[in-house]
């Protein structure tokens, strides 16, 4: 089995931003903050490079939002400044 680190890949998250998200945070807790640390979960485990594993992340609720991660996000780094 290959390295997932190693993978050359364009990943996608298509993520829920609505009310049903925002509004029906668990107690004590925040589903979009959950959601956010999920997606940079799966990005951590990827070198993440223009020829390596490249990100984008969609996000809709009452108004779409389409956001290509700084240039792919070149580092890991780069969806924390783009969340």
């Amino acid at each position: 089995m290959a390295d997932v680190a190693a993978c050359v890949a364009d990943i996608a998250f298509v993520i829920d931003n609505s009310g049903s998200i925002r509004d029906n945070d668990p107690p004590g807790g925040n589903n979009w903050q959950l959601i956010l640390n999920f997606v940079k979960s799966i990005i951590a485990v990827f070198d993440v490079a223009q020829d390596a594993a490249r990100f984008a992340a969609i996000d809709f609720g009452n108004i779409f939002t389409a956001n290509l991660l700084p240039e792919y996000v070149k580092e890991q780094s780069g969806f924390t400044a783009a969340s």
